[in-house]
């Protein structure tokens, strides 16, 4: 498993910023953004998988794991446009 956004910008453990990696990718690219086109198959992938990332929830309403979602993906939309520390490395 890999942090699709690299822990060192957003701790996050949810399963919509975790990834299956090999341990060589997974160190190769350590705290670098993934490309672009992963970013792209990462959210249709947390799009189309919503209800097998999260516990079933109580019917109704806006459910806390659509909202866990859209946090990961605001904070991918935040740090992919440049909202990290100059020294921070990317890919």
């Amino acid at each position: 498993m890999d942090h699709f956004i690299p822990w060192s910008r957003y701790p996050c453990d949810s399963p919509f910023n975790l990834v299956l990696a090999s341990k060589r990718e997974n160190q190769r690219l350590r705290d670098a953004l993934k490309p672009a086109a992963m970013r792209q198959r990462w959210e249709r992938r947390n799009d189309t998988h919503l209800s097998a990332l999260v516990a079933p929830e109580r019917e109704g309403g806006f459910g806390a794991g659509e909202q866990e979602r859209l946090l990961v993906r605001a904070v991918a939309g935040w740090v992919y446009g440049g909202g990290t520390h100059a020294e921070s490395p990317a890919a």
